[in-house]
């Protein structure tokens, strides 16, 4: 039998998004970053602290499994958002979410960058999910990680 758990940050305020070339990490103790630096910083914030983070954990025969990827929805759609995005794609970055709760969390790292993709749907009816699915994926597994302070 195979466990699976999804992890979730709900409520997110903000993405601090920057280059990986331009940032810096001191040690990861037991999944929490000790220290960091980083320039170059794209801020995409969410207005109604709506946004919501999804990333598959599953245990397999090599032990517990991270996916690739993880998206971050962004409710409504914005110029503003959209052109950030265009200047993202195809970058190497390390991201930085802001939860309702004042916590920052990283994905990616200088050394295991993501990668952007973006897409925008509409609902036909006023209650469906409209917005912008932001996706970012690495050639490995995407960690986790807690950080005491923000980018900025």
């Amino acid at each position: 039998m195979e466990l699976q758990k999804q992890s979730y940050l709900s409520g997110i305020k903000e993405l601090q998004v920057a280059d990986a070339a331009s940032t810096s990490f001191d040690d990861i103790i037991q999944g929490e970053l000790d220290g960091f630096s980083a320039s170059d910083v794209t801020v995409i914030p969410f207005t109604r602290h709506t946004g919501s983070f999804a990333s598959d954990i599953s245990q397999g025969g090599k032990g517990i499994v991270r996916d690739k990827s993880a998206s971050i929805f962004f409710p409504g759609i914005s110029t503003e958002v959209l052109n950030k995005l265009d200047e993202l794609i195809g970058q190497k970055l390390v991201v930085g979410v802001l939860t309702r709760e004042d916590e920052f969390w990283v994905l990616g790292t200088p050394d295991e960058p993501l990668k952007l993709n973006a897409n925008y749907s509409s609902g036909k009816a006023l209650d469906d999910r409209s917005g912008f699915e932001i996706q970012f994926s690495s050639e490995v597994h995407i960690q986790l990680i807690y950080s005491p302070s923000e980018f900025e």
